[in-house]
């Protein structure tokens, strides 16, 4: 029987306790919701969880696009309100894109997405 592998830093901990690496990416696809609809999380299988805070003075609805119009949405309210997911409470809606309407001039956000690290075949790290 083998020693287990030391972990060395809190990614070796958390790879071994989700069993995948992954990587955190901060605001992909926009900084400032601007007034009308548009993406905020694009379509992503690797994406296991995301958290968006709104730093704005304006109220921003998110919502998932599976759902197909912005019939029912998450409001994170003005001056730091928080949406946040993860696969092991949401399944798979968590990956979806989703799409956020602001109300009023842009309203600066910080979106936080944790993905699976893709290896490209060859590589060693």
């Amino acid at each position: 029987m083998t020693a287990p592998e030391p972990a060395h830093t809190i990614r070796d901990l958390l790879n071994k306790r989700f069993g995948v690496p992954f990587y955190p990416a901060f605001n992909r696809e926009l900084v400032n919701v601007p007034l009308g609809l548009t993406r905020i999380l694009r379509q992503d299988p690797s994406r296991i969880a995301f958290i968006m805070v709104n730093d704005g003075a304006n109220d921003v609805a998110l919502y998932p696009l599976a759902q197909g119009a912005p019939i029912r949405s998450f409001v994170p309210a003005a001056n730091g309100g928080v949406v946040s997911g993860s696969w092991e409470e949401d399944g798979e809606l968590i990956s979806t894109e989703w799409a956020a309407l602001g109300a009023a001039t842009p309203t600066p956000v910080l979106v936080l997405e944790t993905l699976i690290q893709k290896y490209l075949e060859g590589s060693t790290s």
